[in-house]
């Protein structure tokens, strides 16, 4: 059993694992922190960025200012 915000990031880990998150691949993400301990979400924001810098293009709407400043 996990918590509702390891369960987004175990969907986002599958994703990258089964090749759908390639370059020029598109995720949107409603609230990433959601249900996150603060500390993960500053793991999920540079984990955002890497996939970013890969070439994926990511759409994230929050409302948490921990995450925009990330």
């Amino acid at each position: 059993l996990l918590s509702e915000g390891q369960r987004k990031i175990a969907s986002l880990v599958r994703l990258m694992v089964n090749g759908s998150l390639t370059r020029n691949a598109l995720l949107f993400w409603d609230e990433p922190e959601a249900n996150l301990n603060p500390r993960l979400v500053t793991r999920v924001a540079r984990a955002l960025r890497a996939l970013a810098a890969g070439g994926v293009q990511i759409f994230v709407s929050t409302h948490d200012y921990l995450l925009t400043q990330e």
